[in-house]
Protein backbone atom coordinates (compact mmCIF):
# COMPACT_ATOMS: atom_id res chain seq x y z
CA UNK A 1 0.00 0.00 0.00
CA UNK A 2 2.84 2.47 0.94
CA UNK A 3 4.22 1.71 -2.51
CA UNK A 4 0.99 2.24 -4.48
CA UNK A 5 0.93 6.04 -2.59
CA UNK A 6 4.28 6.63 -3.41
CA UNK A 7 3.71 5.74 -7.07
CA UNK A 8 0.82 8.16 -7.11
CA UNK A 9 2.30 10.70 -5.20
CA UNK A 10 4.69 10.94 -8.19
CA UNK A 11 2.57 10.31 -10.92
CA UNK A 12 0.29 13.14 -9.59
CA UNK A 13 3.48 15.33 -9.36
CA UNK A 14 4.01 14.37 -12.75
CA UNK A 15 1.18 15.89 -14.49
CA UNK A 16 0.72 18.89 -12.21
CA UNK A 17 3.83 20.04 -12.35
CA UNK A 18 2.89 20.96 -15.86
CA UNK A 19 -0.17 22.79 -14.59
CA UNK A 20 1.20 24.74 -11.45
CA UNK A 21 3.29 28.14 -12.85
CA UNK A 22 6.80 28.44 -11.89
CA UNK A 23 7.70 31.21 -8.92
CA UNK A 24 11.67 32.91 -9.67
CA UNK A 25 11.44 34.52 -6.10
CA UNK A 26 11.28 30.81 -4.96
CA UNK A 27 14.49 29.59 -3.60
CA UNK A 28 14.98 26.14 -2.08
CA UNK A 29 17.28 24.51 0.41
CA UNK A 30 18.19 21.04 1.25
CA UNK A 31 21.25 19.61 3.29
CA UNK A 32 21.78 15.97 3.53
CA UNK A 33 18.59 14.93 2.16
CA UNK A 34 16.92 17.06 4.51
CA UNK A 35 19.00 15.08 7.94
CA UNK A 36 20.41 18.65 9.19
CA UNK A 37 21.27 22.20 8.32
CA UNK A 38 24.87 21.89 6.94
CA UNK A 39 27.16 22.42 4.10
CA UNK A 40 27.01 25.04 0.70
CA UNK A 41 23.27 25.23 1.37
CA UNK A 42 24.29 26.52 4.99
CA UNK A 43 26.42 28.85 4.20
CA UNK A 44 24.92 29.89 0.71
CA UNK A 45 21.47 31.30 2.77
CA UNK A 46 23.40 32.35 5.59
CA UNK A 47 25.16 34.99 3.14
CA UNK A 48 21.99 35.85 1.75
CA UNK A 49 20.50 36.51 5.41
CA UNK A 50 24.00 38.76 5.79
CA UNK A 51 22.96 40.80 2.80
CA UNK A 52 19.53 40.99 3.45
CA UNK A 53 18.25 38.99 0.83
CA UNK A 54 15.81 36.55 3.04
CA UNK A 55 13.97 39.45 2.64
CA UNK A 56 13.65 39.73 -1.07
CA UNK A 57 13.17 35.89 -1.76
CA UNK A 58 11.34 33.02 -0.77
CA UNK A 59 13.08 30.96 0.82
CA UNK A 60 12.28 27.74 1.88
CA UNK A 61 14.25 24.50 3.75
CA UNK A 62 13.19 21.09 3.57
CA UNK A 63 14.23 19.23 6.35
CA UNK A 64 12.94 15.69 8.14
CA UNK A 65 12.68 17.31 11.93
CA UNK A 66 10.99 21.15 11.52
CA UNK A 67 12.40 21.82 15.00
CA UNK A 68 16.19 22.82 13.71
CA UNK A 69 16.97 26.02 14.27
CA UNK A 70 17.47 28.64 11.09
CA UNK A 71 18.54 32.24 11.09
CA UNK A 72 16.85 34.45 8.85
CA UNK A 73 13.20 34.60 7.34
CA UNK A 74 12.41 31.11 6.17
CA UNK A 75 10.00 28.53 5.85
CA UNK A 76 10.41 25.38 7.40
CA UNK A 77 9.07 22.37 5.27
CA UNK A 78 8.98 18.90 6.33
CA UNK A 79 10.47 16.58 3.54
CA UNK A 80 8.00 14.51 1.46
CA UNK A 81 4.52 15.98 2.49
CA UNK A 82 2.91 17.77 0.43
CA UNK A 83 4.22 21.14 0.84
CA UNK A 84 7.45 19.34 0.05
CA UNK A 85 6.03 18.43 -3.32
CA UNK A 86 4.33 22.20 -3.97
CA UNK A 87 7.22 23.80 -3.61
CA UNK A 88 9.24 21.41 -5.78
CA UNK A 89 6.30 22.49 -8.63
CA UNK A 90 6.88 26.16 -7.80
CA UNK A 91 10.46 26.48 -7.64
CA UNK A 92 11.62 25.21 -11.15
CA UNK A 93 15.13 23.85 -11.23
CA UNK A 94 17.47 27.28 -11.43
CA UNK A 95 16.48 27.86 -7.31
CA UNK A 96 17.08 24.49 -5.92
CA UNK A 97 20.05 24.01 -4.05
CA UNK A 98 21.02 20.53 -2.53
CA UNK A 99 24.18 18.91 -1.30
CA UNK A 100 21.90 15.56 -3.04
CA UNK A 101 21.36 15.46 -6.45
CA UNK A 102 17.17 15.26 -7.34
CA UNK A 103 15.27 12.59 -7.46
CA UNK A 104 15.15 10.86 -11.27
CA UNK A 105 11.30 11.88 -10.99
CA UNK A 106 11.85 15.51 -10.45
CA UNK A 107 10.68 17.24 -14.04
CA UNK A 108 10.32 21.20 -14.34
Amino acid sequence: MKQFIKELTIQIYKVLTYLVPVVKRIIIFQSSNGRNYTGNPRYIYEEMVRQGLDQEYHCIWFFFDTDIEVPGKCKKIRNNYFLYFWYLMRAGNETVLKTLLCSNWRIK
